[in-house]
């Protein structure tokens, strides 16, 4: 268990350092001098912290992790003497293979994404929309769109980047500026809508790799996996997307909203699975030669 957790506690703990100590090098090596003096007198205050990571390279941060990661996981393996150097290293290329079509979707859809941003497409779509859309109907759309894109693309990092540098810009120009509950709403809209995609699409990764771990059909799994996800999505959209429409901005309702949304979520998840949900009959033991066969 620890040659698991280890490893995995190294990249999430020199992600936090190093976003921090690049963000710091990068501002002490600017020229803002107030700010220069707070992160060298005051480096861990909240405002001070939220400065310091907002200039950080987290591409750099991940690098960092991920090398150190890969040593602490080196480690712990040839030190236990579980492989040699030799498979050790095979397992490691082997893993890096297993990542290149993710990288290559990833730099596509950067690709898109700088395209649609020279092109100038969310100024376009905002001068279009202006006076002619409700700011509130901005999630409920990017919500819908992102989950086409994933579904059709099944990457959610893809769809992020496509979608995020289009949504936050026409929010934010057709709101007249708002800062506040519909922007945090549409960005959570692109990460929310990516992820449903993501997950119902039978081209995803995540979706293939759980059939293939757990020795299911595809076709199945993909199939038993929507209607929770479905569920989920319809809730969102009635409990969280349309009341949007009708309400107000102001700092209460960006506070209060969300807090009223999960405990209604939840509580109408709940109904639905008593109301709707089915008991699941005992299924018979299937021997393991019978599910590696199937693998």
């Amino acid at each position: 268990m620890i040659n698991a957790i280890l490893p995995i506690l190294t990249i999430i703990i020199m992600v936090v350092v190093g976003l921090f100590i690049n963000g710091r090098n990068a501002i002490l090596s600017g020229d803002n001098t107030a700010l220069i003096q707070q992160v060298q007198d005051t480096p861990f205050k909240f405002d001070v912290m939220i400065n310091i990571l907002g200039k950080s390279n987290a591409s750099v941060a991940m690098m960092w992790a991920s090398f150190s990661g890969t040593i602490v996981a080196f480690i712990l393996v040839l030190s236990q003497r579980i492989l040699t150097f030799k498979e050790t290293m095979e397992a490691w290329i082997d893993g890096a293979k297993s990542l290149v079509i993710a990288i290559m979707v990833l730099v596509l859809a950067w690709g898109i994404g700088s395209i649609c941003k020279d092109l100038g497409t969310a100024k376009y779509l905002s001068a279009i929309l202006t006076d002619k859309v409700s700011p509130g109907i901005i999630p409920m759309a990017v919500f819908l769109l992102s989950c086409i894109i994933a579904f059709s693309t099944g990457t959610s990092w893809g769809t992020t980047a496509i979608m995020m540098p289009i949504a936050v810009p026409i929010l934010f120009e057709i709101s007249g500026g708002d800062t506040g509950l519909l922007l945090y709403e549409t960005i959570g809209s692109v990460f929310t809508g990516a992820v449903f995609g993501d997950h119902c699409s039978p081209i995803s990764d995540t979706t293939i790799m759980s059939s293939m771990s757990s020795a299911c059909d595809h076709l199945d799994h993909v199939k038993t996996q929507m209607p929770y996800a479905l569920t989920v999505a319809g809730i969102a959209l009635v409990v969280g997307y349309i009341p949007l429409l009708f309400l107000p901005s102001s700092k209460v309702v960006t506070i209060v909203f969300p807090i009223l949304v999960l405990i209604i979520g939840f509580i109408a998840a709940f109904f639905i699975i008593k109301l709707v949900g089915k008991k699941v009959d005992d299924a018979p033991e299937v021997s393991q030669e019978k599910i590696e066969q199937k693998a």
